[in-house]
């Protein structure tokens, strides 16, 4: 296999890169972030990933992505052609001179489905079956994308992962599968037959025709044992008869017997539902005596508390509780007394200053009047007249005022002294008396009538005596709730039936228990007792198997006495057909045994074979790594550690990347002689290995990379422009 070709574009990336390789060594430049990891790997996913059903190229790298790869052996070219995830496509060209330069589609998919979907797995032989290119269907039947990373692709050293180290079950399926097809057979063989004979594939036909005739020889012996059976004499199917008829008899007696159990069983079961009943009954009855109780206690508790709280109608009686209402009438009596009185009062004192303004104003007029008289007249009059008249009005006025006076000091005393007063007083004391003998009546004393403190007194006797009312309401209530004594001892009277009915129960499930063949403690309860009727019903549908069998046979033998010469014949064919299965079973018996020496033989050929491979492997490895590092690692880098790299186990922990990578650059240039068993050959992938790489060690690479491109192509991917000599020169 020869890669000739690669176009490769990535939006946003780069478009229509055409790479040409040369069959030896091909140098690949590009700078740092230029994509050239990403058209490494595109050229194995676009080779491997469909057929294998895994890429190496994660996530949704291949989103608005176009690769197209070509490559040729002996026997044409091909053109694998990808693009995004939706298309899929194989062109080939013939390299006969009839059909050469003639290019036609061999593949095509264009789903989201990989080609790897094939349940018989021959994808590859129906892909070059029109081409009848044996070489190019071996390579792609035998080596994997898996195989390929392994083997023919080494990243960069900082990028070192797991897919970048071979593992061991893909290098001993890759350098066993030579040209001899030892290893073919051995997988063949193990695939259709087990280590120890048994078929591994369900269409073997060696083990269906052994199973065949086996089943066939089962089925010839049990016709052959009947006809045995038949063939009995009189006398010996009598006693046979005879003796299935006692089992039988034995049979029934023991189903009768468990059935017996059975019934008790079911007794008891029902027993314990009872019993279970009436524990539950017991404690509902339980409850209501405690409910009774409760009610009980909480009527004392609020007697105890109306005794205490409210001592002043601990003796109330119907006629004080008549008298409360005359004490609300004889209080609104009192209460309108006041009321008169403060209106008296108050209409008096109105009436008084109403009265004394008058007077004051008579007073003021005349003041006013005698002075304005007294003004006018000196002017207008002698003066001797003007004296006298002054004199005179002098007089009137003066006796004007002292008459108002002595009228206001006459209604003062009239009105202080009236009558309705008088008569107001006797209604408040006769009122306050009959208050007072109300009072009395209910044991009420008050030191002092004020209507204010008669009002705060009755608010807070007649507050107290309603919540008196309701605590005598809540426990008349609770009283009417109580079902009394006789209810009490109905309850009583209840849990003890109760009780000696559980008794009786228990003596039953008892007598019951007592009865059955098994050893049971009377502490059981319904779970014990269903798994015994499980075991019983178990028993009886043995029994009745068994006795049912018996009767066929019974009937069976009643029915065939003696064999007839025909059924004499059929015994001769029978047993002659036996001879000739156990005879053609006998060659396919040892057919097996044949087939599992051979195995036993591939198998243990296989592990020497594989371990003298591993072993030049390992060897071939360890002389290119030695030589590349100029012998700087022969205490850290042995054998040992060369088998772990081959076998694919992590040694990033006991090696540093560096090492790592030149490690498995050795090891890829190992496998490359064992390509001389193959049919087909890999090329050489390398991503970047002068990243740690001094001048000498470069040296030695290439003094290797010369010797190694002789046998197998090698593309290098590198960002440095200095190895432009080395081969083929392609700059990105």
């Amino acid at each position: 296999m020869q890669l000739l070709e690669c176009i490769v574009s990535k939006a946003g990336l780069f478009n229509n890169i055409n790479l040409k390789f040369d069959k030896g060594l091909t140098v690949i430049y590009g700078r740092n972030e230029s994509g050239k990891t990403l058209i490494a790997k595109a050229i194995i996913d676009t080779l491997w990933g469909e057929f294998s059903g895994n890429y190496s190229l994660n996530g949704n790298t291949w989103d608005n992505m176009y690769s197209e790869v070509s490559f040729n052996n002996s026997f044409g070219r091909y053109k694998f052609i990808k693009k995004n995830k939706d298309l899929f496509l194989i062109n080939f060209t013939n390299t006969d001179e009839d059909a050469f330069g003639k290019e036609k589609e061999i593949l095509k998919r264009d789903t989201d489905k990989s080609i790897n979907s094939d349940n018989d797995g021959t994808w590859f032989v129906k892909l070059f079956e029109s081409t009848n290119d044996r070489e190019t269907a071996r390579l792609f039947d035998k080596v994997d994308i898996q195989t390929f990373m392994e083997v023919s692709y080494l990243a960069d050293p900082i990028n070192i992962t797991n897919n970048g180290k071979p593992g061991c079950s893909n290098v001993q399926k890759f350098i066993l599968n030579d040209n001899s097809g030892f290893y073919t057979l051995y997988e063949n063989i193990t695939d259709t037959f087990n280590s120890n004979g048994t078929t591994g594939n369900a269409n073997n036909s060696i083990i269906n025709e052994i199973l065949k005739k086996e089943i066939e020889i089962q089925k010839i012996n049990k016709k052959l044992q009947i006809y045995d059976i038949q063939n009995l004499k009189s006398d010996r199917i009598n006693k046979e008869k005879t003796r299935l008829i006692k089992e039988s008899k034995k049979l029934y007696n023991e189903l009768y017997k468990i059935r017996s159990d059975k019934s008790r069983l079911l007794n008891v079961q029902n027993y314990l539902k009872n019993l279970s009943d009436i524990d539950a009954a017991k404690e509902e009855k339980k409850n209501e005596k405690q409910i009774e109780q409760q009610k009980t206690d909480s009527i004392i508790k609020l007697e105890e508390y109306i005794k205490d709280h409210y001592p002043q109608f601990h003796n109330f009686e119907e006629k004080n509780i008549k008298n409360l209402k005359k004490i609300q009438e004889t209080y609104r009596e009192v209460r309108d007394v006041h009321e008169e009185i403060e209106n008296f009062y108050l209409l008096r004192s109105d009436k008084k200053n109403k009265f004394k303004n008058i007077i004051f104003i008579i007073n003021i007029s005349s003041i006013c009047i005698l002075s304005a008289f007294m003004g006018i007249s000196s002017l207008a009059f002698p003066i001797q007249f003007l004296n006298v008249y002054k004199i005179h009005c002098v007089i009137g006025l003066l006796s004007l005022s002292i008459s108002s006076s002595l009228l206001f000091l006459i209604y003062y005393i009239l009105t202080s002294r009236s009558n309705d007063l008088k008569r107001i007083m006797r209604k408040k004391s006769d009122v306050e008396k009959k208050l007072e003998e109300t009072l009395h009546k209910n044991n009420i004393t008050l030191n002092e009538y004020k209507l204010e403190a008669i009002y705060e007194y009755l608010v807070k006797y007649f507050e107290e005596y309603g919540e008196y009312s309701i605590s005598q309401t809540e426990l008349l209530n609770m009283k009417e709730s109580l079902k009394g004594n006789d209810y009490i001892k109905t309850i009583d009277g209840e849990i003890d039936k109760l009780n000696n009915d559980k008794t009786i129960l228990k003596n039953e499930i008892d007598k019951e228990l007592k009865l059955l063949d098994e050893s049971i403690s009377f502490e059981i309860d319904i779970v014990k007792i269903n798994k015994l009727l499980q075991s019983k019903n178990h028993k009886i549908r043995n029994l009745k198997e068994s006795i049912n069998n018996n009767n066929k046979i019974i009937s069976q033998i009643e029915k065939e006495i003696c064999i007839s010469d025909e059924q004499a014949n059929e015994i001769k064919a029978f047993n002659e057909e036996k001879a000739n299965i156990q005879n053609s079973l006998s060659v396919l018996n040892n057919y097996k045994i044949s087939i599992i020496y051979l195995v036993d033989l591939l198998k243990e050929a296989i592990a020497n074979r594989e371990e003298k491979q591993i072993i030049e492997l390992v060897k071939d490895a360890g002389r290119n790594f030695h030589f590349l590092t100029d012998h700087q690692y022969n205490d850290s880098v042995t054998d040992e550690i060369i088998k772990k790299a081959i076998r694919g186990e992590n040694l990033i922990n006991e090696l540093n990347p560096s090492i790592l990578h030149m490690l498995l650059l050795s090891i890829k240039f190992a496998a490359t002689n064992a390509f001389d068993d193959l049919e087909f050959n890999l090329p050489l992938i390398i991503d970047e290995p002068f990243q740690q790489m001094d001048d000498q060690r470069i040296s030695r690479f290439k003094k290797l990379l010369d010797d190694i491109s002789l046998k197998r192509q090698v593309i290098i991917f590198t960002r440095s422009s200095k190895y432009k000599d080395w081969g083929s020169y392609i700059e990105l």
